[in-house]
């Protein structure tokens, strides 16, 4: 699915997320609502516990964890604690 999305060439949004971590479960309709507002960006959503093997890849520690890509290169990284008034652009 990550590779797939980075042969795109297009921006990539990687929500690291846990069914138990509540943060993860509160920003859920705001991940949400930035996929519908910017349709040429590519946003997944990993459950760090069913997919252990690409939160490791990444080396996540924690939810949530959002990681940004482009052409296979990640542009940054980090945990959010509130929603933000800019967000990278492709």
């Amino acid at each position: 699915m990550i590779e797939e999305a980075n042969s795109s060439n297009k921006l990539v949004v990687i929500k690291f997320t846990a069914s138990w971590c509540r943060p993860s479960r509160i920003i859920a309709p705001f991940f949400a609502d930035l996929a519908k507002n910017f349709p040429d960006v590519i946003f997944l959503k990993v459950d760090i516990d069913d997919m252990e093997d690409i939160a490791e890849q990444f080396r996540v520690r924690g939810a949530p964890y959002f990681l940004f890509m482009k052409g296979g290169e990640v542009l940054r990284t980090g945990f959010v604690a509130q929603k933000r008034k800019s967000w990278p652009r492709s």
